[in-house]
């Protein structure tokens, strides 16, 4: 049998070279570690714009500061930063990267506006600035101030009105009438209004809240620089809307007879219906629009004509401008007789019991009025009175009190006038 001679053993670095994918990785270290030298080293600069590099002012110990002048207009400028540098670099760049200067704002020391010089630089000083676009500014100083303003609010309707048909538009409701407007003196001096327009498109039925637009204008009509506010409050704007119905007057009546409880006396109004708006709920309880109240001891045939302020309850609003109504009560068929009333006809109720009558002063006469075919039919023996002191203060002694006039066995009549008379206790 041959045999066959063992292979010799190689160096470790031939056994590593002998491997392929050992020598790429080598091969790509070595291209990047030789591209990164030859870029830092050797390679030329390479040109590069930064853009939207943003201007930032600082007035910290300037004149301006020190005669508490303020700048305006600058906020949205930027600027276009030409560099050159290391490609590794210059490829990675942003307006972080960049300083902006203003060369002259040491010299500003008055209002007005004002032309800043302004140069960049690297913050770290890895590239070089080779120029800016623009190369300066023109700003605006002035002294800052603070000024409330009256806010003019305008509706603009639709077609038609607000409201829609069957509703009420009772106006609008602003969250606030004035606003706090801050920026440079000389543009809130020329402010002669803030106009807050609230624009309705469609006819509402409801009430309903809407934004407005709010416009603050200067005299001849442009709208002034550099201001700011909150107009948050200002615009917000609630419509008032209420539903409309006509309701026909009622008059209340006062210390009516039995009688007339159930078959009140019977009147005729100026006019016969009012227009009114009101919430839904209020609307629909409404049957009617009262007047009053007419006390009974005011009618006379000779005194049926009373007016009225027309005045609608909480949450309703009369819409068609009536403010008076005259009541007429129809008398024509009642008469008017004066009557003496006894001393013996007059009738006492709750009195206390630690009280007595000891007597009761003279009336006199009374005016009754009753229906023309029972006023004949009434003698001075059948007027009676009633004094109740139930809730009146007494003492010992004289006290004025009031009479209830009436004609006994009869619910028909009534007294015309109040009447009074001393009662004196024991």
């Amino acid at each position: 049998m041959v045999k066959r001679k063992k292979a010799e053993k190689g160096s470790p670095l031939i056994n590593i070279f002998s491997n392929n994918k050992i020598v790429i990785i080598i091969s790509f270290v070595l291209a990047v570690i030789i591209w990164f030298t030859y870029s830092a080293t050797v390679a030329p600069d390479k040109q590069w714009t930064i853009e939207d590099v943003p201007v930032t002012i600082d007035l910290k110990n300037t004149i301006a500061e020190q005669l508490g002048l303020e700048v305006y207009g600058y906020e949205d400028v930027t600027l276009d930063v030409k560099v050159s540098g290391k490609g590794y670099v210059v490829g990675e760049l942003t307006e972080k990267d960049v300083a902006i200067t203003v060369q002259n704002i040491n010299k500003i020391d008055d209002a007005g506006y004002k032309t800043l010089q302004l140069s960049a630089h690297s913050v770290d000083g890895s590239f070089d600035v080779t120029s800016i676009s623009p190369s300066y500014i023109e700003v605006y100083f002035d002294f800052p101030e603070t000024r409330e303003f009256e806010v003019v609010h305008n509706v603009i309707e639709p077609e038609g009105g607000v409201a829609a048909d069957g509703y009420h538009y009772s106006g609008a409701v602003y969250s606030a009438n004035k606003i706090t407007i801050n920026g440079p003196k000389a543009e809130l001096d020329k402010i002669s209004e803030v106009v807050a327009e609230t624009v309705v498109n469609t006819r509402l039925t409801k009430t309903t809240s809407i934004t407005a637009n709010l416009n603050v204008r200067t005299i001849d009509g442009q709208t002034p620089k550099f201001i700011s506010y909150d107009d948050s409050q200002v615009k917000e704007v609630s419509l008032s809307i209420q539903k409309t119905k006509p309701l026909k007057f009622m008059a209340e009546f006062e210390g009516a007879p039995e009688f007339y409880v159930s078959e009140p006396l019977s009147v005729k109004y100026s006019k016969s219906e009012v227009l009114v708006a009101g919430t839904d709920s209020q609307i629909t309880s409404l049957a009617y629009f009262e007047v009053g109240p007419i006390k009974f001891s005011e009618i006379s045939p000779t005194n049926n004509i009373f007016e009225f302020d027309v005045k609608a309850p909480n949450g309703i609003t009369v819409i068609d401008n009536t403010e008076k109504l005259t009541v007429t009560v129809d008398m024509s068929n009642f008469a008017m007789e004066q009557f003496s009333l006894g001393t013996g006809n007059i009738t006492v109720k709750n009195l206390p019991t630690e009280y007595s009558v000891e007597s009761i002063g003279f009336v006199g006469s009374v005016q009754i009025v009753a229906p023309k075919g029972v006023i004949d039919s009434i003698s001075s023996g059948l007027i009676t009175a009633t004094i109740d002191l139930a809730g009146v203060s007494l003492q010992k002694g004289g006290n004025e009190v009031e009479l209830t006039v009436g004609v006994r066995n009869r619910n028909d009549c009534w007294a015309y006038g109040t009447y009074t008379t001393i009662i004196t206790l024991n």
